[in-house]
């Protein structure tokens, strides 16, 4: 999902929310998803993208940095599985003209 907002000092940004089902991961559908979300992003005068993503999730985190998205924030112990925190990461994306 990649979805914006009307209100005029936010409408530039839009934010993303995927996940890929553990069976169909490593194979594209991340990459194919994140494309398809910056070309409606363009589409939409949208010039900046963000996203969460877990610090543990290296897979993703590979992804993202691969397609120049940058870490803007950390979430300290945001989120508890297993018993466990998890630092979740901030990360954006300046889209170009």
């Amino acid at each position: 999902m990649i979805r914006s907002t009307d209100h005029p000092a936010l409408c530039h940004v839009a934010k993303i929310s995927m996940a890929v089902t553990r069976g169909y991961r490593r194979i594209g559908i991340g990459k194919t998803l994140l494309l398809a979300a910056e070309d409606w992003a363009h589409l939409h005068q949208i010039r900046k993208i963000t996203l969460d993503v877990l610090s543990n999730n290296l897979p993703a985190l590979k992804l993202y940095e691969k397609l120049h998205y940058d870490e803007e924030g950390r979430r300290k112990h945001q989120v508890i599985i297993n018993h466990q925190s998890h630092d979740e990461l901030l990360l954006a994306k300046f889209l170009t003209s």
